[in-house]
Formats: C-alpha cells, structure tokens, sequence
C-alpha cells in the first residue's frame, strides 16, 4: 500500500494496510496539489480569488501566486508513477488524491495539460478506486475500472 501523507489519505491507508496485513509507504509525490496561497481557505474565498481563473487559462501558471501549475501537477504526477514502475513487479495500492491520479491517468494515457482545464477529467469520490494493469513487456496499460463504488454499503460501479 502507497500512499499520500496528508492525513485523511494516510488514515484511509492505514485502515487498508491493516486489513490486507501489508506494508505502508508514505510518498510525498501522491500529494494533492499545492494550492499555494490558497491553501486552508474557505472553498467562497478561493472562488473569490481565483477568478477570473487566470491559472486555469494557462497551465503553467502557478494556483494561489506560489503554488503548482497544472503542468507541475503533471509532471509530478509522472514521476510517481515513474516511481511506481521501479518497484518490483507485483500488486500495488495507491491511496491518493483526485488532482494527482488524473494526471497520473494523463502521463498512462498521454494527455497534456491543457489550457482553460480543458479536456478529460477523471471523477474520484472519496474511498473510490480505480483498478489498473501494466504490462511491462509491451508497456501496456489497461483502465479495468474507475471511479468503482462497490465496496459501498449499497454502493455501485
């Protein structure tokens, strides 16, 4: 089990660590984005300061004057997944955030950022997984499920 260290993301994975009785790796590059000086505002204060969206227009421009770009977001996400790939062969957790796992499932399929967050969006709810394949013999990739629910009470894909 990999994870985020912020604290929800971390308590999740340790509640699924111990449950599969499997080791848990904290690694910052799970991280949600840096969210500069926005981050620890109210959701109304940092609609009020973000628009107009000028950071949404350009995706390398920096979110809250000092925080990562979408571009960063990206790369960052890259590497965690470069990261990710160096482990041995084997089955692998990830408990992390929406920001970051979009766009590890961008560098997988090979979406750039784009301007205005225009393009594909990759809905996580809370606790929600998604399930995926590597071959690294073909370098293979294969999305089996996203966004799944079923371990919901009453929950559905």
């Amino acid at each position: 089990v990999i994870s985020s260290p912020l604290l929800r993301a971390r308590q999740t994975a340790e509640i699924i660590a111990e449950a599969l009785h499997s080791p848990l790796e904290l690694d910052p590059l799970w991280m949600e984005r840096d969210n500069g000086s926005l981050r620890g505002m109210p959701l109304a204060e940092v609609d009020e300061r973000l628009y107009p969206r000028s950071a949404q227009h350009n995706p390398y421009q920096p979110t809250g004057e000092t925080g990562e770009s979408q571009f960063d977001l990206y790369l960052r996400g890259g590497g965690a997944l470069q990261r990710l790939l160096r482990h041995p062969p084997g089955r692998y957790l990830v408990v992390a955030h929406g920001g970051i796992l979009n766009m590890v499932l961008y560098a997988i399929l090979g979406i750039a950022p784009t301007p205005m967050n225009q393009g594909p969006r990759f809905r996580f709810q809370n606790t929600a997984f998604a399930s995926l394949t590597y071959n690294p013999d073909e370098h293979l990739w294969r999305l089996l499920r996203l966004n799944d629910r079923s371990h919901w009470p009453g929950g559905s894909e």
